[in-house]
């Protein structure tokens, strides 16, 4: 099973903002803490530049892997991946697998039209950015459907936070709509009620994009 976490401050447009110069620009210690208990003891991915952006690298108690076209490119402790099709064949050919993917424009643009769930934290608070989740909470809605929530109020670092002493956040659970497939090897399928998504390394039809960042 393949998850994607992603942390956003959504704007009145629906759109959400998940990054200012290459960072997240806010810092919720629970909120971490929240990523930190779903993902330790897992396989986490994300691309190479999102790792370099890691404050502590490789994130610690849990399987690293940076997936990069840079064939050359290792890190100690980090297992490297070239192409997509190949990890999931290696890491979530089965439900007894979960790989959870934590940032990269172009990892997302790959993974999202197989990504199982979305854990989701709303940040309600306005806050800028220069970096959007490619997908406003309405088109969210449309093709995932939310099964868990929890509601936070927390402090708030005051040396990382531009914003108020205490902020509201919900981390929401979304699961995709209609069937969902993985094939054996070579080929992704996966279906909603529009769409069927055939994705190789040599071809595919139908496309979306997602971006998640995350540190910790």
């Amino acid at each position: 099973m393949i998850y994607g976490i992603v942390a956003g401050a959504r704007r009145p447009d629906g759109a959400y903002v998940i990054g200012k110069d290459n960072v997240m620009p806010w810092h919720l210690p629970d909120e971490l803490k929240l990523f930190k208990r779903k993902t330790l003891g897992k396989t986490i991915v994300m691309g190479r530049k999102t790792f370099e952006n890691l404050p502590q690298k490789p994130l610690p108690g849990r399987k690293n892997i940076v997936l990069t076209t840079q064939k050359d490119w290792k890190y100690p402790g980090v297992e490297v991946a070239n192409d997509i099709q190949s990890l999931i064949d290696k890491h979530a050919t089965s439900d007894h697998d979960h790989l959870y993917v934590t940032g990269g424009s172009e990892i997302y643009k790959q993974f999202l039209p197989v990504t199982h769930q979305l854990h989701f934290t709303h940040i309600q608070h306005h806050i800028p950015g220069d970096t959007l989740f490619p997908l406003t909470h309405a088109e969210i809605n449309e093709h995932f459907t939310p099964v868990e929530s929890e509601h936070h109020v927390s402090a708030v670092n005051p040396d990382k936070w531009n914003g108020n002493d205490q902020v509201r956040w919900n981390h929401v659970i979304y699961e995709r709509k209609g069937p969902f497939m993985i094939a054996k090897k070579s080929l992704l399928v996966f279906k909603t009620n529009k769409y069927v998504y055939f994705s190789s390394m040599k071809n595919r039809t139908g496309e979306s994009d997602a971006f998640f960042m995350r540190s910790e």
